[in-house]
């Protein structure tokens, strides 16, 4: 299990908070958690998140502020339905060396208010 949650972090160099989650096959696949975080002056993305099993449930509450790019990027495969916003950050879609981008699965929905704020990824 991936886990990050409850932390504050605080003028970073890079990254805020950068996930990683991927497995060796379906079975192994781990759903990250990153929730209640806080991120502020970082020099780069506030929240980034890469997986082939995101669930939008596990990655709320999410926020901070005077980041470099203002945002909780996703990146991978979203396997439950999405609800924007997710907290206090604005999406972004990112690559995350994924060809896809972000993949929304078969049979499940994205959902974004009208005024919600999408960022793209910044390459």
């Amino acid at each position: 299990m991936i886990s990050v949650t409850n932390n504050s972090v605080q003028s970073s160099g890079g990254e805020g908070i950068s996930v990683s989650a991927r497995g060796e096959g379906p079975s192994s696949i781990p759903v990250p958690v990153v929730e209640n975080n806080t991120v502020t002056n970082s020099g780069d993305l506030a929240v980034s998140i890469e997986g082939e099993a995101l669930d939008p449930a596990t990655l709320t509450g999410n926020g901070g502020s005077g980041n470099r790019t203002e945002a909780l990027e996703l990146s991978g495969t979203v396997i439950h339905d999405l609800s924007l916003p997710l907290g206090g950050l604005p999406m972004a879609i990112g690559d995350g060396g994924n060809p896809y981008g972000l993949k929304i699965a078969s049979g499940t929905t994205m959902t974004v208010p009208a005024g919600t704020v999408i960022k793209a990824d910044r390459n």
